[in-house]
């Protein structure tokens, strides 16, 4: 009986340690049973943004999925999952539910994502061509904002490189995207017109260059693949290889989806020619023999393809002048000093001008400024020979109506016509119209020009004097109010740094007399002069 009861016990105490282990299974599988919603929903994206950075990845051997959640990248899980290729545009999906999908790098590791699916075909963006649209765009790359892609120098040259560079204001940065059908586009640089192509070279790889047009080079050839957000992989027909950046260098290889494989297209308006200078040189009075150093820089939006300072005499003849080739979109005119010798110019009335040409088109007067060449200690008293009659044929405002009382501009200009043409002429026709007293100033053959200082504007008033030509000064009355006049000489000038508005004779549309300037007026501070075209 003893032993039956010592049986019995051991046998209790079994089934004790059994139910207690039992338990705690039981209890770690409701733990984890409770805790599998947690870990799935966390696991599991809506979109295919995992997938398509895998599609995307240089690193990826293969693709595969299938319906379930499995969290294991084992294989014999995997025998009956399907393939996805990594150029596929499409994933259909015939069943909602939850896909696993198992991606296979090329070093043998593997990775498992989960994706919550609805029963459609998904669109696989990052291997499906967008088509752009034709406009003007600078391109850019992720993650660097200071640079955009340009043409190395020389950038109007065929076989330029195509290079990341800081961004400056350059129409060679700016690129023209023109469709050729379908997705498929060129690149065409605004500055040079040639087209971003891409060349094979045994020892260097690809090559992207900018080279003329051809309809047979796919090298010249692109479609654009979403990467994100407002980034485009860029795909070469030709080598059927994407485009990255490299230090700064464009190169081609397999897409990766790090950012430097990733651009952006950023649209632009057509960058408009446009010349500008800077820190600019130029005489005003020189005494005869003495020599002036030029400077200043030039810059255009487009490169300068042709340059040309010269100087001008008073019958419009180029008695110095210089041409060079800039190739660039800046100039620095100290370039341009040596060959313009003013120490070797007669005393007279000139005009400096810088002329500037650019590969956008654009043709145009930079600078333009009138100077003069005179002899210290020479004849510095001077006034214009003209016919009083054909003068005193203009009349003057005070004997006018109201409007022709308000036209001193036009009754100056009058003036000035008559003294050339030696005829009376109407101030009526230079009007603006029946009704505005306005001056045109082209209609009776004078521009206008605002200089810096008094000092400037009587010294080109003076130029314009000694050329033989009458020039019409804006003054301020006595009341303040501002007035034209004709200036028609000048008197005991004894230094051409020193001018005052005592030294210049001029006729007075107001009443028609000769008048000492300083007499009636003084210089109005807009420092404006009227002169012969």
């Amino acid at each position: 009986m003893r032993q039956r009861k010592d049986t019995w016990c051991s046998l209790r105490r079994f089934l004790d340690k059994w139910v207690i282990a039992a338990g705690l299974c039981l209890a770690s599988g409701l733990i984890a049973m409770q805790a599998e919603p947690c870990f799935a929903k966390k696991k599991t994206k809506e979109t295919l943004e995992q997938l398509e950075s895998a599609v995307a990845s240089a690193a990826t051997g293969r693709i595969q999925y299938q319906p379930g959640k499995i969290r294991t990248a084992a294989g014999w899980y995997w025998r009956k999952a399907k393939r996805i290729s990594l150029s596929a545009s499409k994933l259909k999906i015939r069943k909602k539910g939850s896909y696993s999908f198992r991606v296979i790098k090329k070093n043998g590791k593997s990775r498992v994502f989960t994706l919550k699916l609805k029963k459609k075909t998904y669109s696989i963006t990052v291997n499906k061509a967008q088509k752009q649209k034709n406009n003007y765009y600078s391109l850019g790359v992720k993650g660097d904002r200071s640079r955009t892609l340009g043409v190395k120098n020389p950038p109007l040259k065929k076989g330029s490189s195509a290079v990341l560079q800081p961004k400056g204001s350059t129409a060679a940065e700016v690129w023209h995207l023109e469709s050729a059908g379908g997705s498929r586009f060129r690149l065409k640089n605004e500055n040079s017109g040639l087209y971003l192509t891409a060349k094979s070279s045994v020892k260097k790889g690809t090559l992207f260059t900018q080279r003329k047009y051809s309809d047979a080079d796919s090298g010249q050839i692109y479609r654009c693949y979403p990467a994100g957000s407002r980034y485009y992989y860029i795909k070469n027909e030709m080598v059927k290889e994407y485009l990255y950046v490299e230090g700064d260098s464009l190169k081609s290889g397999i897409r990766d989806n790090k950012k430097q494989w990733k651009f952006t297209f950023t649209s632009i308006a057509r960058p408009a020619p446009r010349f500008t200078v800077t820190g600019e040189t130029y005489p005003v009075s020189l005494n005869y023999g003495r020599a002036f150093s030029i400077k200043g820089v030039v810059t255009s939006y487009y490169t300068i393809k042709k340059l040309t300072a010269r100087v001008l005499d008073s019958r419009g003849t180029a008695c110095v002048q210089t041409t060079v080739k800039p190739g660039t979109n800046r100039y620095d005119l100290t370039g341009v000093d040596a060959a313009l010798t003013f120490g070797k110019l007669a005393a007279g009335t000139y005009r400096y001008q810088i002329l500037a040409s650019d590969s956008g088109g654009n043709v145009g007067t930079v600078l333009d400024r009138e100077f003069v060449v005179y002899v210290p200690g020479g004849a510095m008293t001077k006034t214009l020979i003209y016919n009083n009659a054909a003068v005193a044929g203009v009349g003057y405002q005070s004997t006018g109506d109201e409007k022709e009382k308000k036209a001193c501009a036009s009754y100056a200009l009058a003036y000035c016509n008559a003294i050339l043409t030696g005829r009376a002429v109407s101030p009526h026709i230079y009007w603006t119209s029946s009704t505005n007293v306005d001056c045109v100033w082209s209609k009776g053959g004078y521009t206008t020009h605002a200089y810096a200082s008094e000092q400037e504007v009587l010294q080109a008033a003076y130029g314009q004097l000694a050329a033989g030509k009458p020039c019409i000064l804006h003054v301020t009355g006595k009341t303040g109010s501002q007035h034209w006049v004709t200036v028609t000489g000048y008197k005991n000038v004894v230094k051409m740094s020193a001018l005052k508005a005592s030294n210049f004779i001029a006729l007075d549309p107001w009443n028609g007399k000769v008048i000492t300037v300083s007499d009636s007026y003084q210089v109005r501070t807009t420092y404006r002069l009227a002169y012969r075209s």
